[in-house]
């Protein structure tokens, strides 16, 4: 769907995402999935996006599952669940999916993390690890306020510098701040 060796001709691109879904390419089904939720190549189709979502997501697909959390967090072809999103979250940020560990762990951390501080620490210090900057911002926070760990401003200008070097717009901000 980008042109890539051809010009980009959404109409082909959805024609063969729809043939590769028929055969039982998962990948392509998550690809046609955000088409339709999009409108990209085809008629917007929010509940057929949603529905496609969930088959993935039930046979352990965690992009497809970080995207049906979505779907009940926002009301995409489905009516707003919040237990529903955040258990999709959850099962994502089980499975590998980065950007839903982060969602899922930023939950915890503004709404229970009062008892589930360390456990949102140690999701964004994993996922820190792997050099993402949004985690890396996270938790540089929880060092900075003493979340789920001992309070430690130096470990926090680090993990300030790692994101904001890498582009975190928040990180950035903070970092100014420290200096």
């Amino acid at each position: 769907d980008t042109g890539i060796g051809t010009e980009k001709n959404e109409t082909k691109s959805i024609e063969w995402y729809q043939k590769a879904t028929k055969n039982g390419n998962g990948t392509a089904k998550l690809y046609l999935a955000n088409c339709y939720k999009l409108g990209n190549g085809v008629e917007k189709n929010e509940i057929k996006a949603f529905k496609y979502y969930e088959t993935l997501a039930k046979k352990g697909n965690s992009d497809a599952q970080h995207q049906l959390g979505n779907c009940f967090y926002y009301g995409i072809g489905t009516i707003i669940n919040k237990k529903q999103a955040f258990y999709w979250y959850e099962k994502a940020a089980n499975n590998g999916n980065i950007i839903a560990k982060i969602i899922f762990e930023r939950y915890y951390n503004k709404k229970i993390n009062r008892i589930k501080k360390d456990r949102a620490f140690n999701y964004f210090q994993r996922a820190a690890t792997n050099g993402n900057k949004f985690a890396q911002y996270d938790l540089g926070n929880c060092f900075k306020n003493g979340e789920g760990v001992t309070k430690d401003e130096r470990k926090a200008f680090e993990l300030y510098h790692k994101s904001a070097e890498q582009g975190c717009k928040n990180a950035q901000y903070q970092l100014g701040n420290c200096y």
